[in-house]
């Protein structure tokens, strides 16, 4: 149902939505818990993006904010075992 909330309803009565997000959204789009979906008619998009980019110029950010930007993945340690063995890397 919230397919129709967010893609359809939107175009068919000009107006923005919020949908809970069901199992496709949570399967193929990884959407949380905490997280809605937000749809609105296109007519909005040049505001919306021109809001964004002021908003960001006045923080000095960018949008959208990158959840990872201090995130330092890690190798599985069998990945590094390996790695080192063949001197790929040195583990400090």
């Amino acid at each position: 149902m919230e397919c129709l909330q967010a893609l359809y309803a939107p175009y068919a009565v000009d107006a923005p939505r919020i949908a809970i997000p069901g199992m496709g959204d949570r399967i193929f789009s990884m959407t949380q818990d905490d997280e809605l979906v937000v749809a609105f008619p296109a007519r909005f998009l040049p505001a919306l993006a021109q809001g964004l980019e002021e908003a960001g110029r006045k923080i000095g950010a960018r949008y959208p904010v990158t959840f990872y930007q201090n995130f330092e993945p890690e190798f599985p340690a069998p990945y590094k075992e390996t790695a080192q063995r063949l001197g790929l890397f040195d583990e400090d």
